[in-house]
């Protein structure tokens, strides 16, 4: 962890894999991450959820730069990346490595039996690993590390 800053988390990016995902997971992935968000809000922190905005479906129109700049900023300006990495996503392991340039906490998240990037997980930002078994496990781990970081 050595030099990232460690502050109470009022505010959270949430990123995950929203490209190449399965036709039959694609819809639960992106519920699992407006889930991630719910569980930051009932714990106080405004998560910024990055599909909300960035999603091909809703947003076919917005340009590739527009896209970096905006969760670049989003990214480099809150408390805590929260990556959910069951499935690969080039752009969330970019913001992660931003996370790590600005000195910024990241959470990696995934469910039990991911095979998640040795480089992703060895990211010297990356304070908690959670490796979930349901979304109830999720919440309950994530709602604890939160709790004892804002103490």
């Amino acid at each position: 962890m050595g030099d990232t800053i460690t502050k109470k988390i009022k505010t959270a990016y949430v990123a995950g894999a929203l490209r190449g995902l399965p036709a039959h997971d694609a819809a639960r992935m992106k519920r699992t991450y407006e889930w991630i968000g719910k569980i930051c809000s009932e714990c106080g922190i405004d998560a910024f959820i990055s599909h909300d905005r960035a999603r091909p479906d809703r947003h076919q129109d917005a340009a590739p730069e527009e896209v970096y700049r905006e969760d670049t900023r989003e990214v480099v300006t809150r408390d805590l990346l929260i990556v959910e990495a069951t499935y690969p996503s080039h752009g969330a392991g970019g913001e992660a490595e931003r996370a790590r340039e600005a000195r910024k906490r990241v959470l990696l998240c995934y469910e039990l039996g991911a095979d998640v990037s040795r480089y992703l997980r060895g990211n010297p930002a990356v304070e908690k690993v959670i490796e979930y078994k349901s979304l109830q496990d999720l919440k309950w781990q994530l709602c604890t590390w939160l709790m004892e970081h804002n103490a």
